[in-house]
């Protein structure tokens, strides 16, 4: 059964400066989809949330206010960035298996299952898969360049606030 994995299931973040979020604790996900593997979106991880276009202003209106999902925005952003997810699963404990590469409908894919669980109608989710799906390649492709950028592959704890 997909889910947030107590007691790492909250979304404690803040907001920076130029928009992005960046998490204050860890964020796990036990995904179905992905073979009950879990997603373990660490500390300190730098993201745009859920990246809804300012353009579509209806559609922005009503995904990032009314719809909000942003913890299956953070995991799908971290699938994005890194392309795999590690080999741990809850059933079998913290045994290590094989990491998995992630490829981009998957990535999607485990996107739409997470935002059932951020309490999403299935009208959403569509409309939240269907925009990765049609407008997510740049961000997959760029994503293992934006994680180095951002300092997500050295980063392990939050950066301090700007003065």
């Amino acid at each position: 059964m997909s889910r947030f994995i107590p007691p790492y299931d909250v979304l404690d973040s803040r907001e920076l400066p130029d928009g992005r979020i960046q998490l204050l604790a860890s964020l796990w996900y036990q995904s179905d989809i992905l073979g009950g593997r879990i997603v373990r979106v660490r500390e300190g991880f730098v993201n745009d949330e859920e990246s809804i276009p300012w353009y579509a202003p209806l559609l922005y209106i009503w995904l990032k206010v009314v719809n909000h999902a942003s913890r299956s925005g953070v995991v799908h952003n971290w699938l994005y960035q890194t392309h795999r997810v590690g080999g741990r699963r809850a059933d079998v404990g913290l045994h290590d298996l094989s990491d998995l590469k992630v490829p981009r409908g998957l990535a999607d894919a485990v996107y739409h299952e997470a935002a059932a669980l951020d309490g999403n109608g299935s009208a959403a989710r569509f409309t939240k898969w269907a925009g990765v799906r049609v407008g997510g390649l740049w961000a997959y492709r760029s994503g293992p360049r934006r994680f180095q950028v951002n300092g997500n592959d050295r980063r392990s704890v939050p950066r301090t606030a700007p003065p």
